[in-house]
């Protein structure tokens, strides 16, 4: 896996390296864990990856220029913001050796060659989401009563309302669908606990959106890319 940007002679390689084995696995992880592709942007990558090869073979300065600028903008994107524990200081909820990305990217295909849609996404700990949603419950369900006549299908879908209201509230897609979560194992003071009990889980919900977008993209000799947001 990359994580740095490579010399801009090594730039196209890097980015048709997944053309060579099974593409899909391989664009995932080209970039790290931090930046996601979805289905459609693994799909322009590729293609572009293919178009920088091909101009290779009749223009190799251009090639290898454009491709070290949409390396250096990817690996901006797979780093962007560093790490943080600063929301859950204190909290009891990270060990002292893993901080959190403070961001996760994914891109997707815009309709325009060579260019994607960016979504950025911040942490939230399950525990805040569950908290949230039980505080929006009624105080009976906080206090593990029931009126007469509540049935347990009737409490148990009361939750299930209020929990997905506070994934929306959060901004969070509850299915998951593109992995954005992490995984820490508690401090040393959950030592004697199941392994269970000791992880805390964190899913990204979505913060703001941008473009990742291939400028002059008809005039190789003038293309460059920005990220724009």
């Amino acid at each position: 896996m990359h994580t740095d940007v490579v010399e801009k002679q090594s730039a196209v390689d890097k980015l048709s390296e997944p053309l060579w084995g099974y593409p899909e696995q391989a664009l995932e992880r080209l970039y790290g864990s931090r930046l996601k592709l979805s289905e459609s942007a693994k799909v322009r990558l590729a293609a572009f990856a293919g178009y920088l090869l091909g101009l290779r073979d009749s223009n190799p300065a251009d090639a290898e220029r454009l491709a070290s600028d949409l390396d250096r903008q990817l690996t901006y994107l797979s780093q962007y913001g560093g790490t943080t524990r600063a929301p859950f200081e204190g909290l009891g909820l990270l060990d002292e050796a893993r901080d959190l990305p403070s961001f996760k990217v994914v891109l997707h295909d815009d309709g325009c060659f060579g260019s994607f849609a960016i979504a950025w996404y911040r942490p939230y700990s399950q525990k805040s989401i569950l908290d949230a949603a039980s505080a929006a419950m009624p105080e009976w369900w906080r206090e593990g009563t029931r009126p007469a006549g509540v049935t347990d299908e009737h409490s148990d879908r009361m939750w299930d309302e209020s929990l997905q209201k506070t994934y929306e509230r959060f901004r969070v897609d509850r299915k998951d669908r593109l992995l954005l979560d992490e995984v820490r194992v508690k401090p040393e003071a959950y030592k004697d606990q199941p392994y269970y009990c000791r992880t805390e889980h964190f899913q990204y919900g979505f913060s703001f959106n941008g473009g990742l977008i291939l400028h002059n993209p008809a005039d190789p000799t003038k293309a460059s890319f920005g990220v724009h947001t």
